[in-house]
């Protein structure tokens, strides 16, 4: 068999070999896989993530709601070989992500709303497992797990992983200070922080 013969069964070969995992991501053609965790009452229309769902939709993301670390990863990590996943959480939901984080969840880029970032540090316990991050966070945010303060030094632990996002629109206060209805939850003036967290995605 001459060399050209050799060369021509060789690439024969190799078309014929299955395409492995992973080595098609950039053509796919999947949207980005933006995966929610709402906070503490779950689910709910009144809930961050959930009411701006469909503006995460409209921009060009692909969205599932989750609700347990555990679930987060087994998303995360089915869907992060054929596309670009990303994990959205507020206030307790925050939490949930650095759970998922800790527990071995692969995303190219996380953002955190309203969180405790002091229970996030405790956590992840090194800034070694945190992706690209981005905090949003109401400068008068009165809950007392959520102190604008936090997410200064959660900034500063992560060693330039996390950038914040500072909020400061004004609203009607509210009776419970970690409620969805005041600082804590921006108000419901979800404009700016909606145009803040795809702003960063679209950059990862």
């Amino acid at each position: 068999m001459n060399r050209l013969r050799v060369l021509t069964f060789f690439l024969a070969m190799l078309a014929a070999l299955p395409t492995l995992p992973g080595t098609a991501l950039a053509f796919t053609g999947l949207k980005p896989l933006v995966i929610l965790m709402p906070g503490a009452g779950g689910p709910v229309s009144s809930d961050f993530v959930m009411r701006n769902r469909n503006l995460f939709r409209q921009a060009g993301f692909d969205t599932k709601v989750v609700t347990v670390p555990r679930a987060a990863v087994n998303t995360a990590n089915v869907h992060g070989d054929r596309r670009k996943v990303f994990l959205i959480g507020v206030d307790r939901g925050a939490s949930r992500v650095t759970a998922a984080l800790a527990l071995g969840a692969q995303v190219d880029a996380v953002v955190m709303l309203s969180g405790d970032y002091r229970k996030a540090i405790q956590t992840l316990m090194s800034p070694v497992l945190l992706p690209e991050t981005l905090v949003v966070h109401h400068r008068g945010d009165r809950c007392g797990q959520t102190p604008p303060a936090h997410a200064s030094a959660f900034a500063s632990w992560s060693g330039g992983k996390a950038k914040i996002a500072w909020m400061s629109m004004s609203g009607m206060p509210d009776r419970n200070p970690c409620g969805p209805f005041g600082a804590h939850g921006f108000y419901f003036n979800d404009a700016e922080p909606v145009s803040a967290i795809i702003r960063f995605l679209k950059a990862q």
